[in-house]
């Protein structure tokens, strides 16, 4: 065969030839070669990538973790100075095996400069019931008109984890402002949400004077009454009557509503009555650990009733002696007895 008809059979058959008893690869097969070895090479490439990237990180609470509540802020209008109710429950999630978890909670309120102000928890336990209320603290200003946004963020224990994040925003609307829209003022709604606000205010006060009366061991007398923190507090009594009595107590409170409120405490009495016995005026006296639990009402913007249960054990014993005549005398105190008191928060 002549090299004219084997080139012509080569075109013919194909980009491969022999020679020698070799193949020899044409052009356009190198380049197709070439060109899957770079495909390959660069899934190689992007799978290695997106092997060794940071999945991103949910900030959802896990199985067993923190359930944020959806922020409450009351009222949502407001008038420049006022301040609203800002409260957000936080409970524990379903699943897990722990009784509680411990978080650390941080709150921040933005104003419309940009501005901002922080407050934060550390440390709290978070159990499944009763829910735990975080109540945002007044202290910031609010006397520039505009939107403000309220952000609650609920972080593990040590701080590596963010566990839940919610947000809210209120207004703060200028009078003149609402005139001009063709609104005279916050709508009758609003009105008695600013009200109730400015009575909650009101109510958050920290000593009230009142009077007491003892139902089974019959005294009255009055009472003081100091809230140093929102849920502790401090009670002094006094009362008179068949029985006459000191007592100081150290109290912890649970707010069920706005209006209602369940207490607990612990304190110390001192009781003393005069009885004759046998032509002698004796006097009988004992002190002890007492402990009491009890409702408290609001009647009103500052009026409180109490209504409790309290108990102490005291002993009022003597032995009296009347000439050659000697007797052993006791005088009955109930050890559990019903207590009501009305108060009228003064500061």
């Amino acid at each position: 065969m002549s090299k004219a008809d084997h080139a012509d059979r080569l075109v013919q058959t194909g980009p491969e030839r022999s020679e020698g008893g070799s193949t020899v690869v044409m052009p356009n097969e190198n380049r197709k070669r070439t060109t899957r070895s770079v495909i390959r090479t660069a899934l190689v490439i992007a799978s290695l990538v997106c092997v060794q990237s940071p999945s991103p990180r949910a900030f959802a609470a896990s199985p067993g973790g923190i359930d944020l509540k959806p922020i409450t802020v009351t009222p949502a209008l407001l008038s420049p100075g006022q301040h609203p109710n800002i409260e957000a429950r936080l409970v524990r999630a379903p699943g897990g095996t722990d009784a509680y978890v411990v978080v650390n909670v941080i709150a921040t309120v933005t104003q419309p400069d940009n501005r901002t102000r922080s407050w934060n928890w550390k440390k709290i336990k978070i159990s499944r019931a009763p829910a735990r209320t975080i109540t945002v603290s007044k202290e910031y200003d609010t006397s520039a008109a505009g939107t403000y946004r309220v952000e609650v963020l609920v972080y593990s224990g040590d701080m590596k984890h963010r566990l839940a994040k919610r947000s809210h925003t209120f207004d703060v609307v200028e009078r003149r402002q609402s005139e001009k829209s063709g609104q005279k003022g916050p709508t009758k709604a609003r009105e008695g949400a600013t009200t109730d606000t400015a009575g909650q205010e009101r109510t958050r006060t920290y000593m009230g004077l009142g009077i007491y009366g003892n139902a089974l061991n019959p005294a009255g007398g009055g009472m003081v009454l100091l809230w140093p923190s929102k849920y502790v507090g401090l009670e002094g009594i006094y009362s008179t009557g068949e029985f006459t009595s000191y007592e100081g107590r150290l109290l912890a409170k649970i707010d069920r509503s706005q209006k209602l409120s369940f207490y607990g405490g612990i304190g110390y009495i001192q009781v003393t009555t005069e009885k004759d016995i046998i032509g002698v005026e004796t006097r009988f006296s004992d002190s002890g650990v007492s402990g009491v639990v009890g409702v408290q009402a609001a009647l009103g913007d500052k009026v409180l009733l109490h209504v409790e249960v309290s108990a102490a054990r005291i002993e009022l014993e003597q032995t009296v002696t009347s000439g050659a005549q000697t007797v052993k005398a006791s005088v009955k105190y109930a050890p559990v007895t019903i207590g009501i008191g009305l108060v009228l928060m003064v500061f």
